[in-house]
């Protein structure tokens, strides 16, 4: 027997996400901060040093690696409060679109959350979900869907993903490059393997950023639909009581 879905507001849900994304945007601006002047400061004179043949022992570096992994920490605590908080929402979301009587929509709320955790479904499944969900949603209530949002914000999701792990990849062959290096040759390869990561770190921090922005975009667009339909549904059950008397 399929299960019957309520109605429930979720405005005060919306406002906590709002709240964290938007902490972990600056958060990730950052992030983008540090890695530009990590690059300017620290990794291109080294590699300008050593490709001279110079000592690295002169040269200033502006950040410690407590300021770093600090800065990480940090990222990944409110990246995961970020995640918990928009779990829910998936969840509210595709519950009050059972209950408005959306068509086309996963079978129920926890497949379009689970599909996200499952390998190689997770590439394409949520975001066919949260496609049912938005187009559905927005053309209830007469409102044209974007044609562009969804794509952009599934790209930056998949992109972003993608290079940070290239990106941390390459950190790691650097720094082992760097543990085993026997002359400043290899250890300048090293610091060029460094830079490279960093350069992508960089690429993958602004598609986050792209992506919280668009995925806030969206879940606004999702909760003003929902709230029009129910206000829409209270008002001819209203209108409807004084026949049915």
């Amino acid at each position: 027997m399929k299960r019957t879905y309520t109605y429930q507001s979720a405005a005060k849900l919306n406002k906590w996400i709002a709240g964290v994304v938007w902490l972990f945007v600056l958060l990730k601006i950052s992030v983008v901060a540090v890695g530009v002047l990590m690059l300017i400061a620290v990794y291109q004179p080294m590699q300008t040093a050593l490709a001279n043949q110079r000592s690295l022992a002169g040269l200033n570096i502006p950040i410690t690696d407590t300021v770093l992994n600090l800065m990480n920490y940090a990222e990944t605590v409110v990246f995961l409060v970020s995640m918990v908080f928009i779990a829910c929402w998936i969840l509210r979301a595709h519950a009050n679109a059972q209950s408005f009587r959306i068509p086309n929509l996963p079978d129920s709320p926890a497949w379009a959350l689970g599909s996200f955790f499952i390998p190689l479904v997770n590439f394409v499944a949520p975001y066919i979900a949260m496609k049912q969900l938005y187009q559905g949603s927005l053309k209830r209530v007469q409102s044209q869907p974007s044609a562009a949002l969804l794509p952009l914000w599934w790209a930056t999701w998949l992109i972003g993903g993608i290079v940070a792990r290239v990106a941390r990849s390459f950190a790691v062959t650097a720094e082992q490059e760097a543990n085993i290096a026997h002359n400043a040759h290899d250890l300048l390869n090293a610091i060029n393997i460094q830079i490279w990561a960093n350069k992508m770190a960089i690429l993958s921090v602004i598609c986050h950023i792209a992506c919280a922005l668009l995925l806030l975009r969206i879940i606004r667009q999702i909760n003003r639909a929902h709230v029009a339909l129910h206000t829409a549904n209270t008002s001819e059950n209203a209108a409807e009581t004084p026949k049915a008397a």
